[in-house]
Protein backbone atom coordinates (compact mmCIF):
# COMPACT_ATOMS: atom_id res chain seq x y z
CA UNK A 1 0.00 0.00 0.00
CA UNK A 2 1.26 3.21 -0.98
CA UNK A 3 1.84 6.05 1.53
CA UNK A 4 -0.73 8.98 0.72
CA UNK A 5 -0.20 12.84 1.11
CA UNK A 6 -1.41 12.64 4.36
CA UNK A 7 0.67 9.86 5.68
CA UNK A 8 3.86 11.94 4.60
CA UNK A 9 3.16 15.33 6.12
CA UNK A 10 2.25 12.88 9.52
CA UNK A 11 6.02 11.58 9.02
CA UNK A 12 7.31 15.42 8.10
CA UNK A 13 5.49 16.82 11.23
CA UNK A 14 6.73 13.68 13.47
CA UNK A 15 10.46 14.37 11.98
CA UNK A 16 9.77 17.73 12.72
CA UNK A 17 8.86 17.58 16.24
CA UNK A 18 12.16 15.08 16.41
CA UNK A 19 14.69 16.89 14.81
CA UNK A 20 12.96 19.93 16.87
CA UNK A 21 13.09 18.16 20.54
CA UNK A 22 16.70 17.00 19.40
CA UNK A 23 18.22 20.46 18.57
CA UNK A 24 16.47 22.18 21.82
CA UNK A 25 19.63 21.40 24.38
CA UNK A 26 21.70 22.55 21.13
CA UNK A 27 20.03 25.80 20.94
CA UNK A 28 20.56 26.02 24.65
CA UNK A 29 24.31 25.30 24.83
CA UNK A 30 24.93 27.73 21.88
CA UNK A 31 22.64 30.66 23.83
CA UNK A 32 24.62 30.20 26.92
CA UNK A 33 28.20 30.14 24.97
CA UNK A 34 26.93 33.63 22.98
CA UNK A 35 26.55 34.73 26.75
CA UNK A 36 30.05 33.79 28.36
CA UNK A 37 31.31 34.92 25.02
CA UNK A 38 29.66 38.88 25.48
CA UNK A 39 31.38 38.40 29.15
CA UNK A 40 35.28 37.10 28.13
CA UNK A 41 34.69 40.50 25.51
CA UNK A 42 33.70 42.79 28.54
CA UNK A 43 36.44 41.76 30.76
CA UNK A 44 39.18 41.62 27.90
CA UNK A 45 37.44 45.50 26.98
CA UNK A 46 37.48 46.89 30.33
CA UNK A 47 40.18 44.62 32.41
CA UNK A 48 42.15 43.10 30.43
CA UNK A 49 43.06 45.92 27.58
CA UNK A 50 43.74 48.14 30.16
CA UNK A 51 46.09 46.28 32.27
CA UNK A 52 48.30 45.95 28.98
CA UNK A 53 48.42 49.39 28.12
CA UNK A 54 49.87 50.36 32.15
CA UNK A 55 52.02 47.59 31.54
CA UNK A 56 52.88 48.53 28.97
CA UNK A 57 53.28 52.59 29.40
CA UNK A 58 55.43 51.15 32.82
CA UNK A 59 57.81 49.25 30.26
CA UNK A 60 58.13 52.25 28.22
CA UNK A 61 59.53 54.00 31.23
CA UNK A 62 61.53 51.84 32.30
CA UNK A 63 63.06 51.97 29.42
CA UNK A 64 63.76 55.51 29.31
CA UNK A 65 65.27 55.39 32.75
CA UNK A 66 67.65 52.57 31.22
CA UNK A 67 68.82 54.40 28.50
CA UNK A 68 69.73 57.19 31.44
CA UNK A 69 71.25 55.03 33.71
CA UNK A 70 73.33 53.94 30.55
CA UNK A 71 74.53 57.18 29.67
CA UNK A 72 75.73 57.87 33.88
CA UNK A 73 79.17 55.94 33.70
CA UNK A 74 80.60 58.04 30.61
CA UNK A 75 79.25 61.06 33.27
CA UNK A 76 80.44 59.84 36.49
CA UNK A 77 83.65 59.29 34.30
CA UNK A 78 83.65 62.81 32.99
CA UNK A 79 82.94 64.36 36.41
CA UNK A 80 85.81 62.19 37.57
CA UNK A 81 88.16 63.69 35.26
CA UNK A 82 87.21 67.25 35.62
CA UNK A 83 88.04 66.74 39.51
CA UNK A 84 91.02 65.53 39.06
CA UNK A 85 92.17 68.67 36.92
CA UNK A 86 90.70 70.69 39.37
CA UNK A 87 92.58 68.96 42.02
CA UNK A 88 95.66 69.35 40.17
CA UNK A 89 95.21 72.92 38.88
CA UNK A 90 94.46 74.02 42.84
CA UNK A 91 97.41 72.28 44.22
CA UNK A 92 99.85 73.72 41.59
CA UNK A 93 98.13 77.30 42.24
CA UNK A 94 98.31 76.37 46.62
CA UNK A 95 101.85 75.83 46.18
CA UNK A 96 102.79 78.62 44.10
Amino acid sequence: MPLTTEDLRAIGELMDNKLDAALEPLKTDISEIKERVVKIEVTQENVILPGIQLLSEGHSGLADRLDRLEELPEQVEDIQNTVSVLKHVFKEHANN
